[in-house]
Order: C-alpha cells, then sequence, then structure tokens
C-alpha cells in the first residue's frame, strides 16, 4: 500500500513511505513538530550559537552570522569576525 498517496495532504513537507506506514519530514533548517506533521523552524542560534564568533540571527529554516565588535566584519567563512582595516 502507497500510504503518502493516501494521506499526501497529512504531512506539511514531504512524505516517506515506510512499511506499514508512514513518515513526514521536513526540509533542512527545519524539524517535525510534535504532530509528526507540520514543520517548525529550527533555531540554529540555540546550539553553540550557530558556531558564530559573535552574533547569531535566527532565519525562517536558516541562519547567518554577524559581527557585533566596532571595526570587524564577517570573513570569508562566514562565522568569523575580523578587523576591517587590517591589523593595527
Amino acid at each position: 500500500i502507497e500510504e503518502c498517496s493516501e494521506t499526501k495532504d497529512d504531512c506539511q513537507w514531504s512524505c516517506l513511505n515506510t512499511q506499514g506506514g508512514y513518515l513526514c519530514q521536513c526540509p533542512v533548517g527545519f524539524k517535525l513538530h510534535q504532530d509528526n506533521k507540520s514543520c517548525v523552524d529550527v533555531n540554529e542560534c540555540r546550539t553553540s550559537n550557530g558556531g558564530c564568533q559573535e552574533g547569531c540571527v535566527n532565519l525562517i529554516g536558516s541562519f547567518r552570522c554577524k559581527c557585533t565588535t566596532a571595526g570587524s566584519s564577517l570573513a570569508a567563512d562566514g562565522k568569523k569576525c575580523e578587523c576591517k582595516y587590517g591589523n593595527v
């Protein structure tokens, strides 16, 4: 039986057929809600500050790092902060 075809409207994002049932799945940046059908945003900033050296801004389905020290800007890795004007 193809449960996902019978219950296609049950899952907010996508449906995975399993033996004798189905599982709802969510895209990257989201997790399955307690109802096991809908997806909720993951706040990446709550875990190790999102890997950001300074500030972390949660976005729907994602996050971005920001620099909070005056005169610094985000490095090429998108996580570390570096002096805008070189080492003085």
